[in-house]
């Protein structure tokens, strides 16, 4: 546990105790990886999964819960998660460490769609936040080039979190996350309420910009398109070793 984490625990005793002693439940307590190809749901679905270990482990949420539930990890090599917690990452999962018991749901969708909302947050959120994102996100190229190439690696994402072995997967599209919400409850263990859908639209986008980014992702996004929206995924075997 973190310094940061131990203090938030001593300031909230009697919540942190019953956290803990929930925990010692293994079922309920198993870890959930919550991973993504970014910009897909993937942070409302990583919200209603720490709201709802919540109030499955502790009877109902409190903001106090948050920091005891919610983990992220951008590295995920020598991640280990913690009972109890739900990580949300948007790592590939070469490094992940094979011997947990985490449940992995796999969020992904349109990759033109990410693209332009990676765009768009260069004036809702600003370039520092774009940046935080592309290091999260192991890109391999800068925002200049987004629009034209998958720098996000979300292909390889795609293709590398559907290939783990020796773990079961929930891979879930954007477009079926609400119709199935009552497997993703199912997979995880516990009740999950989202939020109202919001559609996706790009009207306050600079069509060219639109056009540029479908055209350029256009393989991509059919590859995607022709994905399940809802699918576990379990291969036999072992899991590929660290990176480097």
């Amino acid at each position: 546990m973190t310094p940061r984490l131990l203090a938030h625990m001593a300031q909230h005793p009697r919540r942190s105790a019953a956290f803990l002693r929930a925990c010692r439940h293994a079922e309920r307590a198993v870890p959930i990886i919550s991973a993504s190809i970014g910009r897909v749901g993937s942070t409302l679905t990583w919200n209603a999964l720490v709201r709802g270990r919540s109030r499955d482990l502790l009877g109902g949420y409190q903001p106090v819960d948050w920091r005891l539930i919610s983990d992220t990890c951008w590295d995920l090599d020598r991640y280990r998660p913690r009972k109890g917690t739900v990580c949300k990452t948007h790592d590939l999962p070469h490094g992940l460490a094979a011997r947990h018991d985490a449940k992995i749901v796999f969020l992904h969708g349109r990759p033109s769609d990410a693209a332009l909302s990676i765009h768009r947050c260069l004036s809702t959120e600003g370039p520092a936040w774009v940046a935080d994102h592309f290091r999260h996100m192991h890109a391999d190229g800068g925002i200049d080039d987004l629009l034209i190439r998958d720098v996000m690696r979300i292909e390889e994402q795609i293709d590398a979190w559907r290939a783990v072995r020796g773990r079961r997967i929930l891979c879930l599209g954007y477009d079926g996350l609400w119709d199935h919400v009552d497997v993703l409850s199912d997979f995880v263990g516990f009740p999950v309420v989202l939020p109202p859908r919001r559609d996706r639209a790009t009207d306050d986008l600079d069509p060219a910009i639109v056009t540029l980014a479908r055209s350029s992702y256009a393989r991509l996004d059919a590859k995607v398109a022709a994905l399940p929206l809802c699918e576990i995924i379990e291969h036999p075997g072992e899991e590929r070793p660290a990176r480097g």
